[in-house]
């Protein structure tokens, strides 16, 4: 099972967070209740991060795939980041 580099933790999965703008409308119903009609839905970034330490561990689906697959070692870079 891989490790996480930032907390040394065996983990056996990754969270997925996607950042995204949202554009709503807001108006009151026939019956004065607020109500929320979605507009648009813009993906605008993936992370990967650690289950244990939400540490950014990825950027991309397949790194993260291969860390699970024990395929690929984390980047320097996000190790010491």
């Amino acid at each position: 099972m891989p490790k996480c580099p930032k907390c040394k933790k065996e983990i056996a999965q990754v969270l997925r967070c996607e950042m995204a703008n949202v554009v709503s409308v807001m108006y009151l119903d026939e019956a004065g209740k607020v109500r929320l009609k979605e507009q648009s839905f813009e993906p605008e970034a993936v992370e990967f991060l650690c289950p244990e330490c939400n540490q950014k561990l990825f950027d991309y689906s397949e790194d993260a795939e291969n860390f699970l697959k024990g395929r690929d070692q984390i980047p320097v870079a996000l190790v010491r980041g």
